[in-house]
């Protein structure tokens, strides 16, 4: 594509097209470029959500050149090419113009009239309209000092040209009498019947229009009482002279180039969709609405449905993936009152809304939302997200691994069997929790939940507790309590000065900022901090974010940043991973094992005691093993390695020229390197020190 990519695709997607872009590398040469983009091409068409009949390939610049070329080589695959201002690509444009016969669909070039490029898309426009191509160039008026910077981003000056040469059309239906029409008989219309047209017209909005009173020119075809269809006709003149719609309590619409049907309820209505011989059915209150019959339900890949503000039951039980195979989102909301929902076989958003509801997500993994109002959720096979929001709701996830989901500026107290918070709710089936607090100071309780529960505490002070399950416990800003209980859990006090407690299980501690204190208790428990700060680790403190007293951790993971980091756990009884990242860093180790990563920069790392893991990655690096049988890699560029005391295993790695000297013990080495023997000094304070 070139030029404004990302902004390109989402002004395509806002105007209900499906948009993909393949970014040209920023070399001279095009080697294998046009593979990438005949490679997209393919994905395009491979895509369900795609209609493989109606692909257009655009490009500026470079990518001009490209779009052309992929026009040129598939051409029976390609609906239409836009190039913007195309560059000559190093000669390669001059050759391609003598294949341009092969391009089957039409063509249209885009420039400004103060772009350099201008005698290029003049000789692009000619060679392909000596070719018999469909051309269109079209000149903009200067921009700025260099017309080629029109393209850097969408601009209203050309995109209203994109779209009309993309089109799009779109189906309305209207009842019109057979007098209105100059030319029935290629409908298939008899004399003065009345019927319902459905006409594709080709100059409208990527919204269905209503067939308003006027004179068309469309391609159309009837549909009888009895449901029945017509071939589509030659393109026929016909007025409108009414342009009254056919009334029904339910407004059917159907994008044909997004695949959306959507359904608005204008009252109270019993609404149920399924398909019938392959084509899409709407009944209401048991009658089939006619105009849905001439739609194939494999044509659907979206649904949406907006409730009236009456008692709605709105059932999609019908739309099973056998009928309706391309459908993949169904999002649904019955407004307000008493309402009935019943989901289709995918993956349904279903949302009660105000009022009294009943959902039932059926098969596939659901999301249901009860909204305000005592409401019924169930939430069928598959795993299901269930919300009751306000009032006393009954809660049943029913067959696989659901998850109630609740948020407010509540205390809330979750066991399995209930929930209290922004009502008194009833629970079922219910594997898992997500909650999260508010602004203010709450209470979040699962300790009697036996499953995992994620809790986030939101502002303000909080105290959040976990259950027996592996919970995630995040307290947010204020100064929080945490306590993890039974599990494995993961805890972090996020702002401000917190306390945050472990339990039993294999915990994951991290304070945040501020002066924390963090106790791990039963089990094996990991200290976990990341900054671009220097860090300092004993078995009972940690000065880093603030001064964190410790208490029951066995193992530490700290992560530096961009800058020069010093990551020191000489005093650290415990296991340690120690990542400097960028930057270049000083990590020194403590007496038990240690991963220690030095990442990008010419970092000092030591292990000290214990068997260690270092790496010293990118950058002019300095390792030393201390005690223990340690393994030590260089990394890339010049690197000196001393492995110390006991059995090591040193390898320069990369870097034409490594240093390594094993040290006491029976040692290994490998790379590229030159052995000093055990005589040596360095000047800097720090080796002293290991």
């Amino acid at each position: 594509m070139g030029g404004d990519l990302l902004g390109t695709c989402v002004a395509l997607a806002e105007a209900g097209f499906f948009a993909r872009s393949e970014l040209r590398p920023a070399s001279v040469s095009l080697d294998g470029q046009l593979e990438d983009v005949l490679s997209g091409l393919d994905k395009l068409r491979d895509n369900p959500d795609v209609d493989s009949e109606k692909i257009a390939i655009a490009g500026f610049s470079r990518g001009g050149l490209l779009a052309l070329q992929a026009a040129v080589e598939r051409p029976a695959e390609v609906d239409s090419v836009l190039l913007f201002a195309p560059a000559p690509g190093n000669g390669a444009m001059t050759q391609l113009l003598e294949d341009v016969s092969a391009i089957e669909s039409p063509v249209q070039i885009l420039i400004a009239e103060n772009d350099d490029l201008l005698p290029l898309a003049q000789d692009v426009e000619g060679a392909l309209a000596d070719a018999g191509a469909d051309v269109e160039l079209k000149v903009y008026p200067p921009y700025g000092d260099d017309g080629h910077e029109l393209f850097f981003e969408v601009r209203e000056s050309y995109w209203s040209d994109v779209l009309d040469t993309l089109g799009g059309d779109n189906v309305a239906s209207t009842e019109i009498s057979e007098s209105t029409v100059d030319h029935p008989g290629e409908a298939g219309l008899a004399d003065g019947e009345r019927v319902v047209f459905q006409a594709v017209l080709s100059d409208t909005s990527v919204t269905v229009p209503e067939l308003v009173a006027g004179n068309y020119m469309a391609h159309v075809r009837a549909v009888d009482g009895a449901g029945g269809t017509t071939r589509w006709s030659h393109p026929l003149k016909f007025t409108v002279s009414d342009g009254v719609m056919a009334t029904s309590p339910v407004d059917v619409r159907f994008d044909r180039d997004t695949g959306h049907l959507s359904l608005r309820l204008e009252e109270a209505a019993i609404v149920r969709l399924q398909a019938d011989d392959g084509f899409v059915q709407v009944l209401v209150d048991g009658v089939p609405l006619h105009r849905g019959h001439s739609l194939p339900a494999e044509a659907v890949r979206s649904l949406s449905v907006l409730g009236s503000p009456g008692d709605d039951s709105i059932d999609l039980d019908g739309a099973t993936r056998e009928v309706f195979p391309h459908l993949a989102r169904v999002h649904v909301n019955g407004g307000d009152g008493n309402d009935v929902i019943i989901g289709s076989d995918g993956h349904d958003m279903l949302a009660g809304g105000n009022g009294d509801d009943y959902l039932n997500g059926k098969r596939g993994d659901d999301r249901l939302v009860g909204g305000p109002g005592n409401d019924t959720l169930a939430g069928g096979a598959g795993a299901d997200a269930l919300s009751g929001g306000l009032g006393d709701d009954v809660l049943n996830g029913h067959a696989g691994i659901d998850i109630l989901v609740e948020e407010g500026n509540n205390d809330f107290v979750l066991n399995h069997r209930s929930l209290r918070g922004l009502g008194e709710d009833r629970l079922g089936h219910v594997e898992q929790a997500r909650l999260a607090g508010g602004d203010d100071g709450n209470r979040i309780d699962a300790s009697a939940f036996e499953g995992s529960v994620t809790i986030s505490g939101g502002g303000g002070d909080d105290v959040l507790v976990g259950g027996s399950g592996d919970d995630l416990l995040d307290g947010g800003p204020g100064h929080d309590r945490l306590n993890g209980r039974g599990g494995d859990d993961v805890l972090n006090g996020h702002d401000d000065d917190d306390r945050v407690i472990g339990g039993g299980g294999d915990d994951r501690l991290s304070g945040g900022r501020g002066d924390d204190y963090l106790k791990g208790q039963g089990g094996s428990d990991l200290l976990s901090e990341v900054g671009d700060i220097d860090f300092e680790l004993t078995d009972d403190r940690l000065d880093g974010h603030g001064r964190d007293r410790l208490s029951g951790i066995e193992r530490a993971r700290l992560e530096g940043g961009a800058g020069d980091n010093s990551i020191d756990a000489r005093k650290f009884s415990g296991a340690t991973t120690l990542l400097g990242a960028a930057g270049n860093d000083l990590l020194r180790g403590g007496h038990a094992y240690d991963r220690i990563d030095g990442g990008e920069g010419d970092d000092r790392i030591a292990g000290f005691g214990g068997n260690d893991l270092m790496v010293g990655r990118q950058g002019r690096d300095i390792l030393i093993g201390g005690h223990g049988d340690d393994r030590i890699f260089g990394g890339a560029d010049n690197d000196v390695i001393l492995g110390g005391e006991g059995h090591d295993r040193v390898h320069g790695q990369g870097g034409s020229h490594d240093t390594l000297v094993g040290g006491g013990g029976d040692d290994r080495m490998g790379g590229d390197a030159r052995e000093i023997d055990e005589a040596f000094q360095f000047v800097a304070d720090w080796i002293d020190e290991a």
